[in-house]
């Protein structure tokens, strides 16, 4: 009987073996969603006589979730390559029309975790010439588009206003305490309007900033290199930016910061910290001859 209860207690006394709970960890396996489309083209007879195209290239948007100690994290991004608008008298010609712009490629990511958002977008550098009979045709398609768009806010101001405002005061007490972060970013781009012996450029080398209401509401806003340029027309000019070549420019640099503070009113900074134009002589008839050009055409 002694013998017995010795190895009794032997059997208690041996370490048992360590096994892994099951469910150690609170986290819950996640969620990828990828979705990538090679090319779009979306075709539109917006007035009589005037076809617009619009063609994507290269779409990928993606989405993940997450939980976590039961609480739910998203990320998510979307990316648009190439992008080109054509306009012209009929459905085919608006594939190649006689207007044709090629837009940006840009891209856009953040996380959104309860109640804060955090989102990041970028827009790539692009280029764009135009002729001033181009303006014609855009402007037409803007007040058309205009006015479609005036119609819908007053459909949707009229269905929400037919709403009872209690679901209004329930959105609005919601989103009170949503808080978001934006930060943006443009490359340099250029837009020029082409004349018969110069053409005008508006450019900018960056536009930089940050819209947020973490800690307070503010607005921050920076434009590296803004300016005008008037520069001659030559057959194979690299299409890059050159200040060497113009006959005349202006060239500034503003940063804008707009904060507010609960209740107070909206203080307003705007800082110029550098300012650089040169005017050749010769620039005063070009922009002359550039100014006559755009009104008769």
């Amino acid at each position: 009987m002694f013998q017995g209860l010795v190895s009794e207690l032997e059997r208690e006394s041996k370490p048992k073996p360590k096994t892994r709970a099951r469910f150690a960890s609170h986290t819950s396996p996640a969620v990828d969603v990828v979705l990538r489309i090679h090319d779009i083209r979306v075709t539109l007879h917006v007035m009589h006589g005037t076809w617009i195209s619009w063609d994507i290239r290269d779409v990928v948007a993606y989405g993940r979730t997450t939980y976590l100690n039961n609480a739910e994290a998203q990320s998510y991004g979307l990316e648009v390559g190439a992008q080109g608008i054509s306009i012209g008298p009929s459905a085919g010609d608006a594939e190649t029309g006689a207007v044709r712009m090629t837009l940006p490629a840009c891209r856009a990511a953040g996380t959104l975790a309860g109640r804060k958002l955090d989102c990041v977008a970028v827009l790539d550098t692009f280029r764009v010439k135009l002729k001033p009979h181009h303006f014609d045709d855009i402007l037409a398609i803007q007040q058309k588009f205009g006015a479609d768009f005036n119609d819908m806010l007053d459909l949707v101001a009229e269905t929400r206003g037919s709403q009872p405002s209690r679901l209004g005061k329930q959105q609005s007490n919601s989103g009170a305490s949503f808080k978001y972060s934006v930060q943006f970013n443009v490359q340099p781009f250029r837009i020029g309007i082409a004349g018969p012996s110069a053409t005008q450029w508006f450019n900018v080398a960056n536009v930089s900033g940050t819209v947020s209401n973490i800690d307070v509401r503010v607005l921050q806003l920076s434009v590296t290199n803004v300016g005008l340029e008037l520069t001659p027309n030559v057959i194979g000019q690299y299409a890059a930016r050159d200040s060497s070549t113009a006959i005349a420019y202006v060239s500034v640099d503003v940063h804008v910061q707009v904060t507010r503070v609960r209740s107070r009113p909206e203080e307003i900074a705007v800082q110029i910290p550098r300012l650089h134009a040169v005017m050749q002589p010769s620039s005063i008839g070009e922009l002359g001859d550039l100014a006559d050009y755009v009104q008769v055409r």
